[in-house]
């Protein structure tokens, strides 16, 4: 039975984690912490991975986890 998901991608050696979500049955446990803690351990060692970038404005969840934070601008192009 699945408890627990993570949403995220790959891109520029960069591993992005904009969602942890899980069923609130088992909200008791952290199952969205422990597998946010066991995928970052793979990420550490996988080579071909530099950073994780959480996304988004920081909250105190996300604080937890974070070491650096970096300005991003929007870029909109208007096509008609």
């Amino acid at each position: 039975e699945v408890i627990a998901f993570e949403y995220g991608w790959r891109a520029k050696r960069i591993y992005f984690s904009p969602k942890v979500g899980y069923d609130k049955r088992y909200q008791a446990i952290s199952p969205g912490q422990l597998l946010r803690i066991l995928h970052t351990e793979r990420l550490f060692e996988d080579p071909d991975v530099d950073r994780i970038d959480f996304l988004g404005q920081q909250d105190e969840l996300s604080r937890r986890w974070s070491t650096d934070e970096y300005e991003v601008s929007r870029l909109v192009t208007q096509i008609r």
